[in-house]
């Protein structure tokens, strides 16, 4: 059942993300297109960046990379999180901070591997 809310929750948060971004952009180009410009720069960084951090979040515990994809994709605050999940907010905090360093040390090393193949 808590995964079921989870995916609920997920997908009204990319929803209002989606809505928010357009809602973004369009007062963008009203204005200018200088902000536009600079997400743009921003969106294919982040992209040129997504295998590596896919392959980081598959090493990741399942209960790890659920919390991480709830708070950095769906943007769910810490309380929300622990109800969608149903763990405590502490558990949440402790399994964020863990996949973060997890994430932080899988990328220095793949960083490193790439370095070497160059």
């Amino acid at each position: 059942m808590f995964g079921i809310a989870s995916n609920l929750v997920r997908g009204y948060h990319r929803s209002a993300a989606r809505q928010f971004r357009a809602f973004r952009r369009e007062a963008a180009r009203v204005r200018g297109t200088s902000e536009f410009e600079d997400d743009a720069v921003t969106r294919l960084a982040a992209g040129s960046q997504r295998p590596r951090i896919s392959y980081a979040l598959s090493q990741l515990r399942t209960e790890e990379a659920e919390v991480v994809l709830l708070f950095a994709l769906a943007e769910l605050s810490y309380q929300d999180i622990a109800a969608a999940v149903g763990i405590p907010e502490g558990t949440v905090r402790s399994r964020l901070s863990r996949a973060r360093n997890k994430l932080r040390n899988l990328i220095d090393i793949n960083d490193e591997s790439n370095a070497d193949d160059e």
